[in-house]
């Protein structure tokens, strides 16, 4: 379906997407953590896309999707003026905690399966 040689050109336009809706609707600072989020997600996903055939990866990637638009949603991001340098570091936490929490989770709920 999709082509990995323009993964770069998928993840690049949804996180358009999603930082012009968010533009469109008023919410500019929301609008660019929620791209930014999206990218890290996405990123994730792709990264750990050997579990997809699991059912608790898809729970989880839905718990961690749920998790993120709350943050964007209820915490007031207009107050705060975030630079990409100040973000980044963070957003790179992100990607790293939901990459080794799936992992995580596939050492232990596998281990369970086999018993």
């Amino acid at each position: 379906m999709f082509d990995r040689k323009f993964l770069g050109l998928y993840l690049g336009l949804l996180v358009t997407f999603v930082f012009v809706v968010g533009i469109s609707l008023g919410f500019p600072q929301r609008a660019y953590l929620a791209g930014v989020s999206t990218a890290m997600i996405v990123l994730a996903a792709i990264s750990t896309w050997r579990f997809y055939r699991h059912p608790w990866y898809w729970v989880l990637l839905t718990a961690v999707s749920l998790l993120h638009i709350g943050l964007v949603a209820v915490i007031d991001w207009e107050r705060h003026k975030f630079a990409a340098a100040t973000v980044a570091p963070f957003a790179m936490a992100d990607f790293v905690g939901i990459v080794f929490g799936l992992f995580y989770a596939d050492k232990f709920l596998s281990k369970r399966a086999r018993r």
